[in-house]
């Protein structure tokens, strides 16, 4: 949704081609546009899913769209829809967000037809690690990968806490497993006086975390909202928290900590807040230690709340962190600097 608002906002027609909305955290929604708080300066149609096949259907029925509508470039991160862009002949950017060493054996030769297709114009990988990755297990031009990291949008109307009371420490997004949720309550449990916000997280997640921290009134769980109220809770902290351990999961149990580029820590640059993130090696593409945040070791929770007590006390310290890391995101990694960059990369 939001490379599609940066995209139309570029001066590209754009739409977004979707199957039907199954059951999940758009149930009940009527207006994905506000949900995700984007503009409307974007198509979006919807194709069929049939289970079992639906990535099948949907790709297929996508990539003859795209050729009968004459779409100069079809934009995908699904390797199905790729191959079928590919074999109608389709210009097509493929972006991935993980090695494409997970796949079976039907996907592996779908896979082999991709790399070895011309209408590939672009590989999009979100890292310099990915990127590395990629091309030690594929024979493809390093010319043809670009590494473009997430962004985030532009927050606006930011304001900082000037003085030392009243600061709130938050963390956004997942409560998966090496999302560092135990490091968290430490803290809160270190630091009474300061409040701790957790936004996010499935009801079986939050429920067990809660039951972990019983007792702990500084600490409050707030579970799932929309991206858009997420953006504003951000904007309502003083330091916002990224303690992923050595072992990050996504959905599917994969473990991304090798090569991944997490949405939160550009959205934290973007609300102009102080971040305390996990000193993880692809992270240090993004980030560096005492210029646009803290950096600490995964597991030493000591280190945690040591240096949310710094910045608590370092009133100095704290903003000029928080400047730094927000004119990153102004001149580096916003939606619309990453838009542009994935065109430019096909021009």
């Amino acid at each position: 949704m939001k490379m599609c608002q940066a995209l139309a906002g570029e001066g590209h027609q754009t739409t977004l081609i979707v199957p039907p909305r199954r059951k999940g955290r758009l149930g009940g929604v009527d207006d994905v546009y506000a949900f995700y708080g984007v503009a409307r300066n974007f198509r979006i149609i919807k194709t069929l899913w049939v289970p079992k096949a639906g990535v099948y259907i949907h790709g297929f029925i996508s990539a003859v769209k795209a050729k009968f509508d004459g779409t100069d470039i079809f934009y995908t991160r699904s390797m199905e829809i790729a191959f079928f862009s590919c074999l109608l002949r389709n210009n097509t950017i493929f972006e991935t967000h993980t090695p494409l060493t997970e796949f079976k054996y039907l996907d592996r030769l779908l896979l082999a037809f991709v790399l070895r297709s011309d209408k590939v114009k672009t590989f999009v990988v979100i890292s310099d690690a990915l990127k590395k990755l990629l091309l030690e297990a594929h024979a493809i031009n390093a010319s043809r990968v670009l590494v473009a990291h997430d962004g985030s949008d532009i927050a606006k109307n930011i304001t900082n806490n000037v003085n030392d009371s009243n600061i709130s420490v938050g963390y956004v997004g997942h409560l998966y497993k090496g999302r560092g949720i135990e490091v968290i309550i430490e803290a809160a449990q270190s630091i009474p006086a300061v409040n701790f916000h957790v936004v996010g997280g499935n009801p079986e997640d939050v429920k067990y975390w809660e039951k972990n921290s019983s007792g702990i009134k500084n600490l409050t769980f707030y579970g799932f909202v929309s991206p858009q109220k997420a953006a504003e809770l951000s904007l309502k902290m003083d330091i916002l928290l990224a303690p992923y351990q050595e072992t990050v999961m996504v959905t599917s149990g994969l473990d991304t900590s090798k090569w991944m580029s997490p949405l939160k820590i550009f959205e934290y640059m973007a609300a102009g807040k102080a971040i305390i993130c996990s000193d993880i090696p692809v992270l240090r593409e993004v980030l560096e230690h005492e210029r646009n945040a803290l950096l600490c070791k995964p597991a030493d929770h000591g280190a945690w709340v040591a240096s949310i007590k710094r910045l608590i006390n370092d009133q100095d310290l704290r903003l000029s962190i928080s400047s730094s890391a927000y004119q990153d995101i102004k001149t580096k990694y916003s939606w619309s600097i990453r838009a542009k960059n994935v065109i430019d990369s096909i021009l």
